[in-house]
């Protein structure tokens, strides 16, 4: 599911133009970052709050577990789960959270939190403050080396030799801001503010999972069935067994992208006495990796970038992010701090002083904004042999594997590999940081192009793959679904149509256990449409 979707509210849109708006607390984020309010409320399970803060313009904080009453929280992961405040600024959001801060008899969470309770958070908005700290910055060394390799390929390619400039352009356009952004613009801003800095190579760094993850298809369903079973009597529904059965009643409008994350829930097997051991050893280890970075490395408090996500969640500890400025794209990119448990006085500290130096919330230009998303969609008005190819094969989502249908503009000039493995990465969704970049790209590589000229008949061009894995996926793809036949007419009235110019055929999997395949066809009207296929 494209993140900012639902079926009550629709599509949310990014204010600064067609980039992911991020979730899931992307209306949050999207309402101050628009200006359409000056504060919000997030929620954040792992990355779910600072995320689409960081990639609009807003200044966020993930609190330390408990900090905040969870209570009436619709839960993900209960264990995981905190709101948290959205402002323009961190004076907005330290406000914020002196207001929201507090005990509440509802979640005995918030009695381990007690030693903030009442605290002014805005008494650590100090540059004097900031500079009796040392933060550690996280560098991002292996997705350098990534990036080097990558412009080897390039070079290959174009025939000549990339500058240093060029390839730190492709570094800082392409892969930093995934990853939380630019760890030097934290580093010359804190030096000139007189901060000291620890640089970290993020190999010397403990060994790092996602600890959520592991915890969300017990915790989810459990959590919902606890959150009914505590509202006033009769509920309306009881379990997410209900919610599943009511969405199937009508899925088309309920969950056009499927819901395949609640019926992953709804079947899990894990027990109760499981679960407590998963958790345990989940909060262990995500605790532990903080301790260790901040202890070996003697420093108070990270710039740690979307690295800290993967464990604040089961640590339960704070991350708040400052806008840093625009991409060379025009995308808003932020600075992520994060520390120990109740490190919020530290955060604030820096976060403020690095916000003075930065000036980084750019104002987004809402007018052009909506003048490009009415073009877009006008641009987009889906086909009917599309929505067709929907049907057969699922609409746009992130299941990570089976199949999906995309349909988007494509610039005359867009490489249609590019924008293939945009789509590519976003259908995978979580499992991609999760298992490597290495892992998914293994296996990429491209099996088919139509020549020029040749006669348009993809069934024949799939079943003809000469790739092995590649034909096998093929295989799949034509007979192993759904009412074959009506699939197999629903790609080539896409992919045969007279009005699409190229069409290529590309190998996916992890390396290991997965595989698949994914054709893209670019259309005349710049218009572009994918069919992913991954199966486990």
């Amino acid at each position: 599911m494209p993140s900012g979707f639902s079926v009550v509210g629709g599509q949310t849109r990014h204010p600064y133009g067609p980039f992911d708006p991020m979730g899931s607390s992307s209306g949050s984020a999207v309402s101050v970052g628009a200006n359409l309010t000056a504060v919000s409320v997030g929620s954040e399970t792992s990355g779910s709050l600072i995320q689409p803060a960081r990639s609009n313009s807003v200044a966020a904080l993930r609190p330390s577990l408990g900090l905040l009453s969870r209570d009436h929280i619709i839960p993900l992961g209960p264990d995981l789960d905190t709101p948290g405040p959205m402002g323009r600024s961190v004076t907005d959001v330290a406000i914020m959270l002196n207001v929201m801060s507090g005990a509440d008899e509802n979640d005995p969470k918030t009695a381990g939190a007690a030693a903030l309770n009442g605290v002014d958070f805005t008494q650590f908005l100090s540059l004097d403050q900031a500079k009796k700290l040392r933060v550690g910055v996280i560098i991002p060394s292996t997705a350098t080396a990534l990036v080097q390799q990558q412009a080897k390929m390039l070079e290959q390619v174009a025939g000549k030799s990339l500058s240093e400039a060029e390839v730190h352009s492709l570094l800082v356009e392409y892969m930093l801001p995934s990853l939380g952004g630019d760890p030097a613009t934290a580093i010359d801003a804190l030096k000139q503010l007189g901060i000291e800095v620890v640089e970290i190579d993020e190999t010397t760094l403990p060994p790092s999972g996602d600890t959520a993850q592991v915890q969300l298809p017990y915790s989810f369903n459990a959590g919902v069935a606890d959150l009914f079973g505590e509202l006033p009597s009769p509920a309306p529904i009881a379990s997410l067994a209900e919610v599943v059965a009511i969405n199937n009643e009508d899925l088309a409008n309920r969950a056009p992208y499927g819901q395949l994350f609640l019926e992953k829930s709804v079947s899990n097997t894990t027990t109760a006495e499981e679960y407590v051991r998963i958790r345990a050893v989940a909060q262990a280890l995500a605790q532990n990796w903080m301790k260790t970075v901040l202890e070996t490395n003697n420093v108070d408090i990270l710039v740690s970038g979307m690295s800290y996500s993967g464990n604040a969640g089961a640590a339960g500890v704070p991350a708040l992010t400052i806008p840093a400025g625009l991409d060379p794209k025009g995308e808003p990119q932020g600075i992520v701090l994060s520390g120990d448990y109740l490190s919020e006085p530290k955060l604030f500290a820096v976060g403020y002083a690095l916000e003075q130096v930065l000036q980084g919330r750019v104002e987004p230009d809402l007018a052009a904004t909506i003048a490009e998303i009415e073009a877009v969609s006008t641009r987009m008005a889906k086909p009917e042999a599309v929505s067709a190819l929907e049907t057969a094969y699922g609409a746009p989502s992130q299941a990570g594997f089976g199949s999906a249908v995309f349909y988007e503009p494509l610039a005359a000039s867009a490489d249609l590999e590019q924008a293939a493995l945009a789509k590519y990465r976003f259908f995978v969704g979580d499992a991609w940081e999760r298992f490597g970049e290495d892992a998914w790209m293994g296996p990429w590589q491209q099996v088919y192009g139509r020549p020029e000229g040749a006669a348009p008949d993809i069934v024949t061009e799939l079943r003809g793959l000469e790739d092995r894995d590649a034909a096998s996926s093929a295989a799949l793809i034509l007979d192993d679904v759904d009412n074959a036949e009506s699939a197999r007419a629903a790609l080539a009235a896409v992919f045969d149509d007279p009005a699409v110019t190229e069409v290529a055929a590309y190998r996916l999997g992890d390396g290991a256990a997965m595989s698949g395949l994914l054709v893209a066809g670019r259309l005349q009207d710049q218009n572009a449409v994918y069919l992913v296929f991954l199966l486990d």
